[in-house]
């Protein structure tokens, strides 16, 4: 579940993003960086590293254990091999709660997209804690529609796990 809210954090704060860096396999990387270092630094962290394409010389990252499982993939520019795009697989979720999950999700940003762009807030997650239960609470403002997209997350012992949205309208 927890995976799901990085997932809705990215889609999110991916538009208001100013950083041309990315953080994937225990590395910061960063466009512009140099192709043999950053090969090198992903072998030394145990990730199996594949060369697929010659012609933009272009890498597939792969998590090596405790199983092998695809993290992204990496190309560097032909002439001066330096990192110049980069690939972050957040996961696949294939059950019937994370299906209807998605459809909520996506449904609650076209409800929200309209006709014209819009710049949102991102909050920094607010945690609260009680023996046997822990909520996470994450906050995506609209300032320009007065909304407030909150995004919940509920672990508890008693109950189990839980994630809800609301979407709020005023201040």
């Amino acid at each position: 579940m927890k995976r799901w809210l990085i997932v809705l954090t990215l889609l999110v704060a991916t538009g208001t993003a100013f950083s041309q860096e990315l953080f994937m396999a225990g590395t910061r990387m960063e466009l512009g960086m140099d192709e043999e270092s950053l090969i090198t630094e992903l072998k030394e962290k145990g990730y199996r590293v594949e060369k697929f394409s010659d012609i933009r010389s272009s890498w597939h990252v792969w998590e090596a254990k405790p199983s092998i499982r695809s993290i992204g993939m990496i190309t560097f520019t032909s002439d001066s091999r330096k990192l110049s795009w980069v690939s972050k697989s957040w996961g696949s979720f294939s059950d019937d709660g994370a299906m209807a999950f998605a459809k909520e999700l996506f449904s609650l940003f076209a409800s929200l997209s309209g006709d014209q762009p819009s710049r949102v807030i991102v909050q920094p997650p607010r945690v609260y804690r009680n023996p046997g239960i822990a909520v996470t609470d994450h906050e995506f403002l609209y300032p320009d529609r007065s909304k407030t997209i909150s995004v919940v997350i509920t672990e508890s012992r008693e109950h189990g796990n839980s994630i809800s949205i609301s979407e709020i309208i005023g201040r």
